[in-house]
């Protein structure tokens, strides 16, 4: 009887601690707090969260002026019972403007499924500022679904648009549908300097309508850089959902962008279809002359599947490289490989239309340093090298695909579950505390060797000394730089000394240059 009774006083408190069910209703205030960074509004019922919503989406309002600068924390899972959702935020003069902490819990039976709503997901167009970023963090969609078929909706479990915003550490697991710009995180990051970080996707992504943009963490990468040098980024994330575009269908990101757009340190296990053209491991699209592609793996099928259209390309890592009138495809695919098949018309280890194509649709930008299986069945190789699955599961492959970055990038699979291939060095850790965009450590610092150059690659700091030793200390180059990608070209192969400073910290990495 004691045990009985033991057991019925569990199962009664387990059933206390569950989120009820959303009964469609708005709270009239938080659970408790201030909106200050030390003392968030507390969110504990969906009756709170849908009290945010409507705080959010009161119009008019001056510079969103409910939510700017404010802090939200959850403090339970909430259940919106599948009952139909009004994003927080749906317009830019109604943009969510401050920051939300999941707290590391999830959302449950979240829906949408209409044909009205513009900016679908939980958020629907956070918007921030160059010195006030939106910041969401710590946050799992763990259930429900999002089905979107206004032709000019942009969709993602997270947010549908955002510009000046912060994602990291959200996780989603649903699957989703829109007519263009659909993604795992968010539909199409569009307006000043964005970051996605530590996200991954697992649902199925696909689309309707137009079919373009299509993305497992971003559906269209349309970053513009109006501060300065700044770079955006999307890194440290990944996707294993399947995901299906009729153009532009990528892996991390349907399609790349014209600002200063970097690809950082991700991977795609997931099945990438796109019916017309631009289907890639990791971008479908991408264009730009400052946009890159950089320490990041594909095992996921790449597949083109009309070969009627005019330009069938699929990529291992890069789908198409549109462009420009200069002709300034894309800057550089670096430390990349690809184990996965790729289908279709024109197929490409790495990057596809670099070669193949007309004078108009051939790209122009590099690949460096990076491999494909030597068993795939490829078009053109275009600047990738191939290599056998027992070459790129040896320990020496590491030293390979790492070039000399230091800290190292890459690992070995070590019962990662990877078949062997190497792995990225963040995805044997946990997700990392959030310190915020700034980092003056050099937390993200990257140096490494590319034919007899020395690249640097230093995210969010703005400006730095740069200087170049031989390895017994004679100074060769010296340099202030305010660029997050720089080059120094050296004569001749050796060892390299490059010091950065940003006047109060300081990093030295050795470089070997063959």
């Amino acid at each position: 009887m004691k045990k009985l009774i033991t057991l019925l006083f569990c199962v009664q408190l387990a059933v206390s601690v569950m989120a009820a069910a959303w009964d469609g209703t708005t709270a009239s205030a938080f659970a408790g707090g201030t909106g200050t960074s030390t003392d968030p509004y507390q969110i504990a019922t969906a009756e709170q969260l849908a009290y945010l919503a409507s705080l959010a989406n009161a119009s008019p309002q001056t510079a969103n002026a409910n939510t700017a600068g404010k802090y939200y924390q959850l403090t339970a899972d909430i259940d919106l019972g599948s009952l139909a959702w009004t994003p927080i935020g749906t317009a830019t003069a109604t943009a969510f403007a401050g920051i939300f902490d999941g707290n590391n819990f999830s959302i449950n039976n979240i829906l949408i499924n209409d044909a009205t709503t513009v900016y679908a997901g939980l958020f629907g167009y956070p918007t921030g500022t160059a010195s006030s970023n939106v910041i969401i963090k710590n946050l799992t969609i763990a259930s429900g679904s999002i089905t979107v078929t206004n032709a000019s909706s942009t969709t993602g479990a997270f947010a549908g648009r955002a510009a000046y915003s912060h994602f990291y550490n959200c996780k989603n697991t649903i699957n989703i549908k829109g007519s263009s710009q659909v993604a795992g995180i968010v539909g199409t990051l569009g307006g000043g300097i964005c970051v996605v970080e530590y996200c991954s996707n697992s649902g199925t992504i696909t689309c309707g309508g137009s079919g373009l943009h299509v993305g497992g963490i971003v559906g269209n990468s349309a970053v513009v850089s109006t501060a300065g040098s700044a770079t955006s980024y999307i890194r440290y994330c990944y996707n294993t959902g399947a995901v299906t575009a009729i153009s532009n269908a990528g892996g991390i990101t349907g399609s790349g962008s014209a600002g200063i757009l970097t690809i950082k340190e991700c991977f795609n296990k997931g099945v990438v279809t796109a019916s017309n053209t631009a289907a890639g491991g990791i971008v479908g699209y991408g264009y730009g002359a400052s946009f890159n592609v950089l320490n990041c793996y594909n095992t996921g099928l790449v597949k083109q599947t009309n070969a009627a259209y005019a330009t069938p390309f699929a990529g291992g890592i890069l789908g198409y490289p549109g462009g420009n009138a200069l002709g300034k495809y894309f800057q550089a695919v670096t430390n990349c490989y690809n184990t996965a098949a790729v289908t279709g018309v024109v197929k490409e280890a790495i990057a596809g239309s670099l070669k193949g194509g007309t004078a108009t649709t051939d790209g122009t930008g590099s690949v460096v340093n990076s491999y494909y299986l030597s068993t795939l069945t490829v078009t053109n190789v275009n600047g990738g090298t191939s290599k056998t699955a027992v070459e790129m599961q040896l320990p020496a492959f590491i030293s390979t695909i790492n070039n000399g970055q230091s800290p190292s990038v890459w690992s070995m699979d070590v019962n990662f579950g990877n078949g062997g291939f190497p792995v990225l060095v963040w995805e044997l850790s946990p997700v990392p505390a959030y310190t915020g965009l700034k980092n003056i450590e050099f937390k993200n610092l990257s140096v490494f060797a590319a034919a007899k150059t020395i690249q640097v690659d230093l995210e969010d700091v703005s400006n730095y000394d740069l200087s170049l030793y031989s390895i017994n200390g004679s100074l060769i180059n010296h340099q202030k730089s305010t660029q997050s990608h720089s080059t120094l070209n050296v004569k001749q192969s050796g060892f390299y000394l490059v010091k950065i400073t940003d006047g109060t910290h300081s990093s030295v990495s050795k470089v070997i240059v063959k």
